[in-house]
């Protein structure tokens, strides 16, 4: 992968040897462009410093020009300049750019943007414990992936409304959202882990222990060998359905 980043780095560098001294429209389009796909590579290298200082630069171009026709590309840098920040609060503030901009584009992406931005909102807002905010950012994302169609998206995005549900200690109300979901995957024949551990939690919070075991059991067998969990989540989490589910 690293050499692939390498390969793309080299590419780019090419591109913008062959661009003009001119500042028309084009020349800016193309260097912001180059500079928000080098950001975005070398934070795939975990070089996040270098990355940040690559998404400002497409900024200040973009920002410079009362006329920069791409919304979509005014967007992408935005975004990419939210996920770049240490600090949870300069991430929202970034999104909250992306998401304004979002809102009022005619662009054909502008709502897969503002399923994106929603999805980013919730999360860090619950990171930062602004459970409120969750609520809405996540629903806003439901509301554009129910435009966009897609239906396991849209399953996910129940998902997370359901999470920060939770979070709000709204228990009742994400075990009902989440029974539908339950509902939904098993007409696909489907058992899907994620769900049976937020069913779990809730009805763990409220009381229902013996309610609660078997969600945690089937958490745990569907999870055990899920990538996303494994790579990205603390071991104990696994442990922890399997010891509730016992």
């Amino acid at each position: 992968m690293r050499a692939l980043y390498k390969q793309g780095l080299e590419m780019l560098q090419d591109i913008e040897r062959e661009l003009t001294p001119e500042n028309s429209i084009y020349n800016r389009e193309v260097r912001a462009r180059c500079l928000l796909e080098r950001a975005r590579m070398l934070r795939g290298l975990k070089e996040n410093g270098k990355a940040t200082t690559c998404a400002a630069a497409a900024w200040a171009i973009i920002d410079a020009d009362d006329a920069f026709f791409d919304d979509d590309l005014v967007i992408d840098v935005l975004h990419l300049l939210a996920l770049l920040q240490d600090n949870p609060k300069e991430n929202i503030t970034w999104n909250l750019r992306a998401y304004a901009m979002a809102k009022k584009s005619q662009h054909a992406n502008a709502i897969k943007w503002i399923s994106i931005i929603g999805d980013n909102l919730g999360w860090v807002c619950l990171e930062v414990g602004e459970v409120e905010a969750s609520i809405k950012y996540f629903q806003m994302a439901l509301e554009a992936r129910e435009k966009l169609g897609d239906a396991e998206c849209i399953r996910l995005a129940k998902w997370m409304v359901a999470r920060a549900m939770r979070s709000n200690k709204l228990h009742k109300e994400a075990i009902a959202a989440l029974k539908e979901l339950e509902s939904e995957y098993k007409s696909l024949g489907k058992v899907d882990g994620y769900v049976c551990e937020e069913i779990a939690e809730n009805l763990h919070e409220l009381g229902h222990d013996e309610d609660a075991k078997p969600y945690f059991k089937m958490a745990w067998q569907e999870l055990l060998n899920d990538t996303l969990l494994c790579e990205h989540h603390p071991q104990h989490r696994l442990e922890r359905l399997h010891e509730l589910g016992e």
